[in-house]
């Protein structure tokens, strides 16, 4: 066959070798032409031709990389984190100064929203209650009695003046941080529907009618150190009309079981004003001056004092206390 020596002579000529082998450290070999790790960058300008994500121009990612070859790690990253200066370090910054970094900067928290990165007292988490400044502490753009949140323990009981009188009806209330109009801090109107009807203007309020009165007297004997009480339950009528404005209708009974004595009870007495009743209080034959107070809306008396007396032919310090209503 010829094919055999032609195919001697051809591998044996200088140059005339099949395959060309290159390296590209070869100082005659171009660089521009070689891009190993395909990131479209050639070897050239390519920081790591090994590495398909660090390139000239690529994105920088937090991953401890020089990506983009400008020889800066991790720096204006594309997943970089958002971080919030907090001077406060209440755990909440403020939205107005932000950092982007893959790692947290001093001072500074990973949320926003605080509206006073001044007040570590004041931010989304904090609990709204009620001051003089009207000071939004949770942040949400309410505060005091515009914020639903409002801890109602802070707030005013405040009475509602409906005929605005300035005094207000003490059955009728509502809480609030700040008194509104038709509410007020007082509560001794006695008439809430007529603003001629006040204790200044004067109440002409209406005690007539029939009361319970149940009361109290304690005894101490001075020379024989005994003390002693009793308790009782007395039915009176007022008529403002009558010389006798009150008048006992069912007498109660006092026993006072050390002093051995029982007695009967009963009270009279009239008006020193419009709602204060002067008289006296009767135990048996011994005598206990009161003066009552009465109060509206519920009406209610009240009485109550100590004094130094005759008691049962003793010398006596006796209190009494008195308290009905109608």
């Amino acid at each position: 066959m010829r094919l055999a020596p032609l195919l001697v002579l051809l591998l044996g000529c200088p140059g005339s070798a099949l395959t060309d082998h290159t390296d590209d450290t070869d100082t005659d070999v171009d660089l521009s032409a070689i891009d190993r790790d395909e990131d479209g960058s050639p070897a050239s300008e390519d920081c790591d031709d090994d590495d398909f994500e660090r390139y000239p121009g690529a994105d920088e990612f937090c991953d401890g990389k020089d990506n983009d070859c400008d020889d800066l790690v991790d720096e204006d990253a594309v997943n970089a984190d958002t971080w919030y200066g907090d001077a406060d370090r209440d755990g909440f910054g403020d939205d107005d100064s932000t950092t982007l970094s893959c790692e947290q900067p001093p001072d500074t928290a990973d949320r926003g929203g605080d509206c006073n990165d001044e007040d570590a007292a004041i931010n989304p988490s904090a609990q709204e209650v009620c001051d003089a400044l009207d000071v939004d502490e949770d942040c949400d753009g309410a505060a005091d009695d515009l914020d639903l949140s409002t801890d109602r323990s802070t707030m005013t009981e405040w009475f509602v003046d409906a005929d605005g009188d300035g005094f207000g009806d003490p059955e009728r209330t509502t809480l609030a941080c700040d008194v509104a109009e038709g509410r007020t801090d007082d509560d001794n109107d006695c008439d809430d529907s007529d603003p001629e009807k006040n204790p200044i203007d004067g109440c002409g309020l209406d005690w007539d009618g029939d009361w319970k009165i149940e009361g109290t007297v304690t005894v101490v004997i001075l020379e024989k150190k005994i003390k002693d009480s009793c308790t009782f339950t007395l039915g009176v009528t007022i008529d403002s009309a009558s010389r006798e404005t009150v008048r006992t209708v069912t007498r109660g009974v006092c026993y006072m079981p050390t002093l051995g004595a029982k007695a009967e009870t009963w009270v009279r007495g009239s008006f020193s004003d419009s709602d204060h009743v002067v008289g006296e209080l009767y135990v048996g034959k011994d005598i206990i001056e009161y003066e009552a107070t009465l109060t509206p809306r519920p009406d209610t008396w009240k009485a109550s004092g100590t004094t130094t007396t005759a008691f049962m032919g003793y010398k006596a310090e006796v209190t009494h206390e008195l308290g009905g209503s109608r």
